[in-house]
């Protein structure tokens, strides 16, 4: 058993060390003019259901730019990516390594979003959306839903050279846009690039659990309680504000990275609310509430109003909870048990399941100035129970509203059938009520949903 431990252990490091190697060649090229040649396709089955004029552009050079050209026939070392877009995922896949990987639909949609509303001065961007591009081909399965990353997804696949939908009005509007010129092909090629180097780096971490987020019902209560709108540990691939710092800016910041929250300038995080869910590493947990302290000392000096909600497992021997719990700004605090709540998976970019139980009690802080507990937000944090009571008992407004939704995640994860190890859930007690009818096994997440199971959450 060792032997096998250790030999595994040495291939891991071996395909990391690889994997950070090539990555370290796709930053060089994208950092300057373009070097990687991108050639998009859509899957068999895709060009199968298209017709047949559809069918003859089959894969399409998607960068036809002569700066792109040039660096390319002066690079003899230079990597061709293939872009495949298939019924639910994308798939890329370089010519050099035996590099590949693979995102959900929803997912390359999302990071096409952050890419264009962050483009680097530098980077062509990408074509305009026209009116023709969205989820309209009649399966909004498949184009990842409504709204901006489903229009995204519907243009990419246009312009790959084929629509699975069939929907001649949207290949005509995307074929339209791709006469426009040349440089629609070099900016998606410069996307793909981007989005290509960004997930060889959080592949080459080998550690998808160091990504897990609190959900987006959980982001969704924080901003309609208390106003946040900032992450202060994030990536690209989990956030929810698109206003976030992260461990990479140098491949992150091209999707939105203000860079890393220890290094972001004090002037940054003067006021306002912020969330933080940090890596769940000792020294990092550290690190985060002695710059927390920091900054609330200076808000209180300036008379600023500055809150931060943080969410950190609850490791009660750790310095950083001591640090916390003992804080003179900590204004709530509570914890919730391991069983009645979830996260949002640090691999859901890649997986139609995005939820999983979680190992660990969270334990949620609430941290601010002066001026913040004298404010609005201050006052929900402070509210009492809402009157009656009810189940909640003595419990504060702002903690049931987190409770509640962090239990959204849990019930997910159930209804998906596993727990944080990707296993199914057995002897929960979320299990139990859905064996005995409180939660109907139909509510499955295979449709990237959990709407059906909100209205469940308060009875479980």
């Amino acid at each position: 058993a060792k032997d096998v431990a250790a030999a595994i252990a040495a291939a891991s490091a071996a395909e990391a060390a690889a994997t950070r190697k090539l990555h370290s060649r796709m930053l060089a090229g994208a950092a300057g003019a373009p070097v990687v040649s991108v050639t998009a396709s859509v899957s068999s089955a895709m060009a199968k259901a298209a017709p047949a004029k559809e069918k003859a552009a089959g894969a399409v050079a998607a960068d036809k730019s002569a700066a792109a050209k040039s660096a390319a026939a002066a690079n003899a070392n230079a990597i061709t990516l293939e872009v495949t877009f298939r019924k639910h995922s994308v798939e890329l896949a370089a010519s050099k390594g035996g590099h590949f990987v693979v995102l959900s639909r929803p997912a390359y949609g999302k990071m096409a979003a952050l890419y264009r509303r962050n483009t680097p001065a530098g980077d062509p961007g990408l074509p305009p959306l026209t009116a023709g591009d969205g989820g309209d081909s009649g399966d909004k399965d498949d184009e990842g839903g409504d709204g901006p990353e489903a229009e995204e997804v519907a243009a990419a696949v246009a312009a790959a050279g084929a629509e699975g939908g069939g929907n001649d009005k949207k290949k005509g509007a995307a074929a339209g846009a791709d006469a426009a010129g040349a440089g629609a092909g070099a900016g998606r090629a410069a996307f793909h690039s981007r989005l290509f180097t960004l997930l060889l780096r959080y592949r080459s971490i080998q550690g998808y659990g160091f990504q897990a987020s609190v959900g987006p019902d959980v982001f969704t209560t924080l901003r309609t309680a208390v106003g946040a709108e900032f992450e202060c540990f994030a990536s690209p691939l989990n956030t929810f504000f698109g206003r976030f710092c992260s461990a990479f800016p140098d491949v992150d910041a091209p999707f939105g990275s203000s860079g890393d929250f220890f290094g972001l300038p004090p002037a940054a995080l003067k006021r306002g609310c912020f969330q933080a869910n940090p890596p769940f590493v000792g020294p990092v947990m550290t690190a985060m509430a002695t710059r927390m302290e920091s900054l609330l000392e200076t808000a209180d000096k300036d008379e600023q109003p500055l809150s931060f909600v943080v969410f950190v497992p609850g490791w009660k021997e750790e310095k950083a909870w001591s640090m916390l719990n003992a804080s003179t700004f900590l204004k709530a605090h509570f914890v919730v048990a391991a069983a009645d709540h979830g996260y949002c998976d640090g691999a859901a970019h890649q997986r139609r399941s995005a939820f999983r139980g979680s190992l660990y009690d969270t334990g949620v802080f609430v941290l601010q100035s002066q001026r913040a507990a004298a404010s609005a937000v201050g006052r929900h944090v402070a509210a009492g129970p809402l009157k009656g009571g009810g189940k909640d008992g003595g419990m504060g407004r702002f903690e049931a509203e987190v409770r509640a939704a962090l239990t959204v995640a849990r019930v997910a994860a159930v209804a998906a059938g596993t727990d944080a190890a990707g296993s199914p859930l057995q002897g929960s007690h979320l299990g139990r009520a859905m064996s005995i009818g409180h939660m109907s096994p139909e509510h499955s997440m295979m449709d990237d949903s959990v709407t059906p199971l909100r209205h469940r959450v308060k009875a479980l």
